[in-house]
Formats: C-alpha cells, sequence, structure tokens
C-alpha cells in the first residue's frame, strides 16, 4: 500500500482532507499533520521522520502554501531525500494558480485547477494505483448481441476493447 506525506497550508485543509479520504479510498495511506499528530508534540519530532518514512511526498500548491514556511522546509527535505535516493518521490499538486518555486518547476503535476477528478486520477496514476482493467460500460444494442467495454489504463496511454457477439441469442 502506498504511502503519502501531504503537505500543505493549513488554507487549503479542506481540500488535503478531502483528497486524503479518496485516497484512502483507492488503498494509498495519507500521512496529514492534523490526523496524525496529537495536541503537544513536537512538530520537527513528527514530521521530519514522516517525510522520511513514506513512499511519496505530495505538496499541494497554492498561494498561501508556496508562502508557508513550513511547507518550504518539508518540502527541503523531501527534496534532498529525492536526490540522496536518486528517485522521483516529491509530487506537486497544482490546486490553485501560484508562483511555482524553482526546484519544482520542471515537475509534471497533478493539476486540480479545474477538474478535481482529473487530477485525482493523474495523482493515483503517478502513485501506481490506477486500475489497469475496469469495466465502464456495457451495453446491449438489441436483443440478438451484448457488447462490453474495457478501458486498461497504463501510464499516458488508454486502450480501449469492445467484446461484441453479434451471434447471442437469447
Amino acid at each position: 500500500m502506498a504511502r503519502v506525506f501531504i503537505s500543505y497550508s493549513s488554507h487549503d485543509r479542506g481540500f488535503v482532507e478531502q483528497l486524503a479520504k479518496d485516497l484512502m479510498a483507492d488503498g494509498v495511506t495519507p500521512w496529514i499533520d492534523r490526523w496524525e499528530m496529537l495536541t503537544g508534540e513536537s512538530l520537527t519530532d513528527k514530521i521530519g521522520p514522516a517525510i522520511l518514512e513514506n513512499d511519496y511526498f505530495v505538496v499541494v500548491m497554492s498561494p498561501s502554501s508556496v508562502e508557508s514556511e513550513w511547507v518550504k522546509r518539508e518540502l527541503g527535505v523531501a527534496l534532498i531525500r529525492e536526490f540522496d535516493e536518486r528517485r522521483v518521490g516529491v509530487t506537486p499538486i497544482y490546486l490553485r494558480e501560484c508562483e511555482i518555486p524553482p526546484f519544482l518547476r520542471d515537475k509534471i503535476y497533478a493539476d486540480f485547477r479545474m477538474d478535481y477528478r482529473s487530477g485525482l486520477e493523474n495523482l493515483l496514476r503517478r502513485l501506481g494505483k490506477v486500475r489497469t482493467a475496469r469495466p465502464v460500460a456495457t451495453t446491449v444494442p438489441d436483443a440478438n448481441s451484448a457488447s462490453v467495454v474495457w478501458d486498461n489504463v497504463r501510464g499516458d496511454n488508454i486502450t480501449r476493447v469492445n467484446l461484441f457477439d453479434a451471434n447471442l441469442r437469447p
């Protein structure tokens, strides 16, 4: 099960909590401070290790997050980890128009600005959580035929297979 640290500004809390619930529904374990920390616990003692222990670091990009000193610190830790491990681990989410920090400008982001579902599907694909084969439509054109359509999603490619039997008899 993929584990994801989500870095965000408290101004974006509603979006982040909905995103975390949707990720959980697709088998991803989100780490967000409000769910994982108790009153009185040390932010630095909990957040630093959590960034290093999770499989992915997702940063929510908005005007308030790019100005947040905490988000900058969290991103710094995650980028150092990414560099040290020589693997992509930092995944930006574009929530609202803002100035993208220099170290994130060359990264492809999950775009939530116009379409939440599309952004979520792109993020899930990055996390390896998009189902590879699923029925998307079942139709019966007439009483003597049947058709089933399957989508196969891998990366940015979608293959659609339409199985059709015109000889089907009731």
